[in-house]
């Protein structure tokens, strides 16, 4: 395994439609190598993710659960940072996890709906990291999709989203999205 590079590995174990995925990798920092004090750091970062789709008749219930140290990016578009530099110059790791729960009803076959809940958390040492950082976030989505034809869908969403900064500060996110997907 090279850990100058990211590296998952991803298996499906069974086939009831559980799936797992890992990931690997290693934070480097170079900074300042020609001056009196030059950072050169590296840490170990990690991630295991369990995902599940569980048939219910003609719906399906889908599931995911993601913890790691070091994600950064791998996780929620990059809404933690990856680490964080200590006093001495060190990587340490920020924590992070989350998932989601949805379950999709099929009306009849042209007609389908979702209802989505999300979550995450990062573990931040606000000492290091200051306190104007992402704490957590909460989400939730339910739609309403019509497929006339084959390779025709439109739709409309409703998304409510929670985002809290470690200082306390939260925003707020209602958003009515229409949609329409032709797939060739």
């Amino acid at each position: 395994m090279n850990l100058n590079e990211d590296f998952g590995i991803r298996t499906s174990p069974c086939p009831v439609l559980l799936d797992h995925y890992s990931i690997a990798r290693q934070l480097n920092i170079e900074m300042d190598k020609d001056s009196a004090n030059p950072i050169d750091a590296s840490e170990f970062g990690y991630g295991v993710s369990f995902t599940g789709v569980i048939p219910v008749g003609q719906d399906d219930i889908k599931m995911s659960a993601t913890y790691g140290e070091g994600l950064g990016r791998y996780m929620a578009l990059n809404y933690a940072n990856a680490g964080v530099l200590n006093g001495n110059g060190d990587i340490e790791t920020i924590g992070s996890y989350g998932g989601y729960i949805s379950y999709r009803h099929w009306w009849n076959d042209k007609w389908r709906s979702s209802i989505t809940g999300a979550g995450f958390k990062a573990d931040n040492n606000v000492d290091l990291s200051g306190n104007n950082v992402n704490k957590d976030s909460y989400s939730g989505n339910i739609n309403l999709l019509y497929s006339p034809v084959k390779p025709l869908t439109v739709g409309i969403e409703y998304m409510y989203a929670k985002n809290t900064k470690e200082n306390g500060v939260d925003g707020e996110l209602n958003r009515v999205i229409f949609s329409m997907k032709y797939v060739l």
